[in-house]
């Protein structure tokens, strides 16, 4: 059976059996001013992109993605001006697999390390989890430039890596794939140069999501964790039953979804929750706000980026509400006229979101905002 027929009638435009639910803020009226251009408040025919996705088998996902992921690489790797290859130096390996999932496919790690570094000099470590989805991105190949840029303002070791997608594998294989290539990090510290008292885990969007839910496979495990988390605009429940998980991007003229929303969100949810879809007792490691308070016991100070007009707000709010009440340090910045597009860094907006994250960044690399004395009897 293909994923089109698993997916029912939805391998195609504009279904009619997709429900466009609540208020829908596709018109710009609802953008910042400051936000709007390039990319930011809609992307026509979003959504059939993973209707394409669906529809094929997953030999042709793999081998597309294979292709993709070439033709990306050496792209950039052609293009790379003298001044960033004197900066720093791109070093590929391989991970895994993790205890989850021990005959699963090596995970591709790229690492980023400034070419200053000295000899036996450790650096602080960003561990980049990539956004696109979970089926569009998810391969450091289409974001080599943000990591040359998060190398270069933090004087940092960039790790990142190739999770399988949806709908080749469900969240807990991609969680695994993350698990896998964290160890690695931690395994390989000093032939990398990294500190792994000083790691930050990054993730956008998707990353986010599954970079949270990481933390919390690492917790059940007893790795070391992170030492701070940065977030950005990151769907944090599989549910999203509230509010703002009735904001829609419906086009009736393209027949998709033109921003992630709610709709689109929970079209995705089957696939990434896998035999934990519509389960109560679905783990945090799966879907980050599931987690209680005590499960936030330990948990890494987290910076998180939200919007307001993101079918992902409400549950980001009520997962910082949960912080609060475990006293873990947690900062949030709700960007008022913006949806989950809105990182476009040729916006004003989008620029200023972008350094604001870099601030963050700096912040959870210079300070330690843990709270061991929470812990003290």
């Amino acid at each position: 059976m293909s994923n089109a027929d698993k997916f029912g009638n939805m391998s195609g435009k504009g279904n009619a059996n997709v429900h466009h639910s609540g208020l829908n803020c596709l018109d710009q009226k609802w953008c910042h001013p400051a936000a709007v251009g390039g990319i930011n408040w809609h992307l026509p025919g979003l959504s059939n992109t993973w209707f394409e996705h669906v529809s094929q088998t997953k030999e042709e996902i793999h081998e597309n993605r294979l292709a993709t992921r070439q033709y990306l690489l050496e792209t950039y790797l052609d293009g790379e001006s003298d001044t960033k290859k004197a900066r720093g130096t791109w070093n590929f390996f391989q991970a895994g697999p993790c205890p989850e999932e021990p005959d699963a496919p090596m995970v591709d790690v790229c690492v980023r390390i400034p070419s200053d570094v000295a000899e036996g000099e450790k650096l602080p470590v960003i561990f980049d989890v990539q956004g696109g989805g979970w089926y569009t991105g998810g391969t450091y190949e289409f974001f080599m430039t943000a990591m040359e840029a998060m190398c270069k303002k933090h004087h940092a070791v960039v790790v990142s890596f190739c999770y399988r997608p949806l709908v080749e594998v469900d969240g807990m294989q991609i969680v695994n794939d993350c698990h896998a290539a964290y160890q690695w990090m931690l395994d390989n510290a000093d032939q990398i140069h990294a500190d792994t008292d000083n790691i930050i885990l990054h993730g956008y969007s998707a990353g986010g999501f599954t970079g949270l839910g990481l933390v919390f496979r690492l917790k059940r495990y007893g790795i070391k964790l992170p030492k701070a988390n940065v977030i950005g605009f990151a769907p944090v429940d599989d549910l999203c039953c509230n509010l703002s998980g009735n904001i829609s991007y419906w086009s009736d003229e393209s027949q998709s979804f033109e921003a992630f929303d709610g709709d689109y969100h929970r079209m995705l949810m089957p696939y990434y929750m896998g035999e934990w879809y519509a389960d109560p007792a679905a783990p945090p490691e799966l879907s980050p706000n599931r987690c209680t308070v005590e499960d936030l016991k330990d948990f890494p100070p987290t910076w998180l980026s939200i919007a307001e007009l993101d079918s992902s707000r409400d549950g980001c709010l009520e997962l910082m509400s949960k912080f609060h009440e475990a006293n873990v340090f947690c900062d949030y910045h709700v960007w008022g006229g913006c949806n989950h597009n809105t990182c476009d860094p040729s916006t004003l907006l989008g620029k200023e979101i972008s350094e604001e994250e870099h601030r963050w960044l700096h912040h959870a690399i210079t300070y330690d905002l843990r709270r061991p004395w929470l812990n003290e009897e």
